[in-house]
């Protein structure tokens, strides 16, 4: 057997736990994914648990409506003590007497199926609006991390621009005081530079702006930093309308949950029908008493027949709303699906249209860039004036900013485009 030196063990390990902690430590902390944001604002949003909560309670009712198209029974039980006084001969007799009853409603099969068929489309819709819940958290969510994304990315370009401005100031200077070109060049460059810088402070103000708005989906202190995942160009949609418009029929909550409330109006409008249907109940009853004058146990089986002579015209009113109620239903449905059809279509031509816009702005971008490269080049190889370089620089600065701009409205138009059609693209 091998012993160990506590006395040597207890350096060992204590240096050992603080290699631990120092590894640990050393773990920076992972930025956040559009993915990992989603799924924060859905585990924190207050619409999305209460639409789960309702959910939950129509899964309840339906098994509450389930249970009444099965057998129910219920007992009754009486116990009596009676004093009685007899005629002839006179005396006073005293008895006791206990009866119990089970009662067994029949179920009336149409009036129950037509009541689960109801909180069967009633869950459905409930789900369907869980559904537009996660859905509109989903892209609430998507649309203010782009946002930041957009901002963060706006203000570099901002502090790029002010910082180039700034230099090409301080140079136009150097050549002035060199005599190379004339000193009206430095107004030029020193517009250009407060320019940039009050664009500086706009970019700023759009960061501070996007951060709170997702800070406040996240449900986290508004101020609090974020660390983003660096964006990544998106692929080009490669859908049809007509695909892009069956999809978001079959799937999107607007279109589920209408299809459901005309299914459940249909199913009220069956149990209403049944409102002047004949009740069975089954009843046994047995009784004991010790009383002289009657059977001493007694058992009775007996069939319980209920039928309204007449309600006041209840019922028929009832049917008359239930019907209305219908075609009400069915009004709501073609109004959803159109809107969703319409609302798709057009969620396609912006996509488009900015897949386009992002191309041309890229291409114009790349353009500028160059075009800034060579009149640089001549300035320094002294061919052209300082102003020639800032109109290079402005313009390549504006070519920037609406490519930026164009990356990430594309980036949220497909966003919105996947909630339309239920959250997966086709």
């Amino acid at each position: 057997m091998r012993f160990y030196n506590s006395s040597l063990m207890r350096p060992a390990l204590v240096l050992f736990c603080a290699l631990v902690r120092c590894g640990f430590a050393s773990q920076a902390p992972q930025p956040l994914s559009l993915d990992e944001a989603v799924a924060q604002a859905l585990n924190a949003n207050p619409a999305v648990a209460s639409a789960r909560q309702h959910v939950t309670e129509m899964q309840a009712h339906v098994s509450e409506m389930e249970g009444a198209k099965r057998l129910q029974l219920s007992f009754e039980g009486t116990v009596s003590e009676s004093n009685g006084r007899v005629a002839d001969p006179p005396s006073i007799q005293s008895f006791g007497t206990a009866e119990a009853t089970l009662n067994a409603p029949i179920p009336n099969a149409g009036r129950a199926g037509a009541q689960v068929d109801q909180a069967r489309q009633q869950l459905l819709a409930a789900m369907a609006q869980l559904k537009r819940a996660v859905l509109d958290v989903e892209f609430r969510t998507s649309q203010a991390f782009v946002e930041l994304w957009r901002a963060r990315e706006g203000q570099d370009i901002a502090q790029q621009n002010f910082d180039q401005a700034k230099r090409q100031a301080a140079d136009t200077q150097k050549r002035i005081d060199a005599g190379d070109v004339p000193a009206a060049d430095l107004l030029k460059a020193q517009v250009q530079v407060a320019q940039n810088q009050a664009a500086l402070a706009r970019a700023k103000n759009a960061v501070s702006v996007a951060l709170e708005n997702l800070n406040d989906l996240l449900q986290r202190d508004l101020d609090s930093p974020l660390d983003l995942a660096p964006a990544t160009s998106l692929p080009n949609v490669e859908v049809s309308a007509e695909s892009a418009v069956a999809a978001a029929l079959k799937e999107s909550p607007d279109a589920v949950e209408a299809q459901a409330n005309l299914e459940a109006a249909k199913a009220n409008t069956r149990f209403v029908r049944h409102s002047r249907d004949l009740d069975y109940s089954l009843g046994l009853t047995h009784a004991r008493t010790s009383d002289i004058t009657a059977y001493s146990y007694l058992t009775t089986l007996g069939l319980t027949i209920s039928f309204p002579v007449t309600d006041g015209g209840v019922a028929s009113q009832q049917i008359k709303q239930a019907l209305l109620q219908e075609k009400e239903a069915e009004t709501a449905l073609k109004r959803a699906r159109r809107s969703v059809r319409l609302a798709v279509e057009q969620a396609l031509l912006d996509l488009e249209g900015d897949e386009a816009n992002a191309t041309a702005t890229a291409a114009t971008e790349e353009i500028a860039r160059q075009s800034l490269q060579k009149a640089q080049q001549s300035y320094d190889a002294g061919l052209t004036t300082t102003r020639d370089v800032l109109d290079a620089q402005l313009v390549y600065s504006q070519s920037r900013v609406d490519a930026n701009s164009a990356r990430y409205d594309l980036a949220i138009a497909r966003a919105k485009l996947k909630q339309l059609v239920g959250g997966q693209l086709p």
